[in-house]
């Protein structure tokens, strides 16, 4: 059984990132997103890259 969407898109990262392919997270800048924990699990996420190759997550403006 796949998991949840969220699970496919971290190993999706993890896996890009594995191989040397330069990935940029984005997140969207609203009230309820804990901008903390994405930057946390972004960290975490693209920790097996090359050093050269890690990004942060890019934090684009709500609107609504």
């Amino acid at each position: 059984m796949p998991g949840t969407a969220h699970d496919m898109v971290c190993e999706f990262i993890l896996e890009a990132a594995k191989v040397g392919m330069e990935v940029e997270i984005t997140g969207i800048d609203r009230p309820d997103v804990d901008k903390v924990e994405t930057d946390r699990l972004a960290k975490l996420l693209l920790s097996v890259a090359d050093k050269s190759k890690r990004s942060k997550v890019r934090w684009r403006k709500y609107f609504q």
